[in-house]
């Protein structure tokens, strides 16, 4: 598995301290599943691999994990069970299967996954940040319907007034 850690988003996570954490955590989460979509969506269209059956193009995926209360993940992978092999490279290996094998040659990995996130990388936080001001406004439109109602929450009006 490869783990990518986003610099710059620290910035932007103090922008939106006022929005309540369930809201900051959601609109956090739907960003990062965004990009991973298109992450997945990229790697689905790449022409760096055959795919004749078009078996691997369709096994790419992201997926929404669950975590603990203030991470956020989402990944990019496939079902397919060959998709390492073409993403990575492999031997060419003959004889019985746990017996004696020659080693005839290696085939040279095709990378699809690393080239999509590198092409997209940069769209990664760009996604994050919109989803985070859709969130922001999404709030400040609610907490004035209910301002409007006289009935502003305490956590909304502790986040507002101090």
């Amino acid at each position: 598995m490869i783990e990518i850690e986003l610099k710059g988003l620290n910035q932007l996570l103090k922008d939106i301290s006022v929005m309540p954490s369930k809201l900051r955590r959601n609109a956090l989460r739907s960003g990062i599943h965004k990009a991973a979509s298109n992450v997945a969506k990229r790697a689905r269209k790449s022409t760096l691999f055959q795919d004749k059956r078009k078996v691997l193009r369709k096994s790419i995926k992201a997926k929404q994990r669950k975590m603990r209360r203030f991470e956020v993940q989402s990944d990019v992978y496939t079902t397919a069970p060959h998709g390492h092999l073409i993403e990575f490279g492999h031997y060419i290996v003959s004889g019985p299967e746990g017996g004696d094998q020659e080693v005839l040659g290696w085939v040279p990995g095709q990378p699809f996954m690393r080239p999509a996130w590198e092409l997209h990388k940069g769209d990664v936080l760009r996604a994050i940040e919109g989803e985070l001001w859709r969130g922001i406004l999404r709030t400040a439109r609610r907490w004035a319907r209910q301002a409007e109602r006289g009935r502003l929450s305490r956590s909304a009006s502790r986040a507002l007034f101090g």
